[in-house]
């Protein structure tokens, strides 16, 4: 039985549909969407969600498919490390790319929850979101988003977007950013902040 998990997600200005593909564990949810399995407080859960995760970013990148994770619970995440992971795998030229860590790709985080989240050292090469999305440590440092990002409705606890790069739109209408630290970051477009930003 696959996972009852549905929600929808922007893509552009098209509003989507997701719906779960993965395996339900328990009450019709899988290990990402189980609300027993948001906290990080076992190990093996932990080390499972990362296998498990580390697979369907490499299949999806192999297909050139977006990654769309919509609602997902990752109490400790860092996506650069997956996706060097995943990448080293490939063919010579995706061993380039770990080395440079792009994502040639839309990448979706909306509604997902992070206790720890790592995405940094990343180069996003197509449209990112994280509308919506909470986090209780958000780490950008060095972050490279070549296309526009979406933060819209995101909560933070604590962002780090140190050295960070915004090349296109950044968007953060109506975010609460409890703490942030945008120290020698750049924004090629002059971002948009809503009344919860502070300092």
């Amino acid at each position: 039985m696959k996972c009852r998990f549905t929600a929808t997600y922007c893509n552009g200005l098209e509003r989507k549909v997701f719906r779960c593909e993965n395996d339900a564990i328990e009450d019709g949810y899988c290990i990402f969407h189980h609300p027993d399995c948001r906290e990080d407080s076992n190990k093996i859960i932990d080390n499972f969600k990362r296998y498990k995760f580390k697979k369907i970013i490499k299949e999806k990148l192999n297909k050139n498919e977006d990654l769309i994770f919509v609602g997902h619970n990752l109490p400790n995440f860092n996506f650069a490390d997956i996706l060097k992971d995943a990448l080293i795998t490939e063919n010579t030229k995706n061993e380039e790319n770990a080395e440079n860590l792009e994502v040639n790709v839309k990448v979706f985080f909306d509604h997902c929850k992070f206790q720890n989240a790592n995405f940094s050292n990343v180069v996003f090469k197509k449209e990112v979101s994280f509308r919506d999305a909470e986090f209780k440590e958000g780490i950008f440092v060095d972050t490279k988003f070549e296309k526009d990002v979406h933060f819209n409705y995101a909560k933070f606890d604590y962002a780090c977007f140190i050295v960070a790069e915004f090349n296109r739109g950044a968007d953060f209408h109506r975010a609460k950013l409890d703490k942030a630290d945008f120290s020698a970051s750049s924004f090629k477009k002059l971002p948009t902040f809503g009344e919860h930003y502070s300092k």
